[in-house]
């Protein structure tokens, strides 16, 4: 049987990091970290902003994956560009 495909999305801060990629060692899938990364400055109080700004993201190419493991505040709104 093929091991299981999976992302990591995280804002990149190491707490994050350790949280989902290890998580996805338990799990024993192959996968890829990626970071979420807004392209405009929103500021720092303004994670309501961003349901307005749904295409405000930097885009990753994404391909063959079966879970997404995440984790922060900036990932919830990703989930509308998959």
């Amino acid at each position: 049987m093929a091991k299981l495909k999976g992302i990591l999305l995280t804002e990149g801060m190491h707490g994050m990091i350790s949280q989902v990629e290890g998580l996805a060692k338990a799990l024993d899938i192959e996968f890829t970290h990626h970071k979420v990364e807004t392209k405009i400055f929103l500021g720092i109080d303004s994670t309501k902003a961003y349901t307005y700004f749904r295409f405000s993201f930097k885009e990753f190419n994404v391909s063959d994956f079966d879970i997404i493991i995440s984790c922060g505040k900036k990932k919830r709104y990703t989930f509308n560009l998959f």
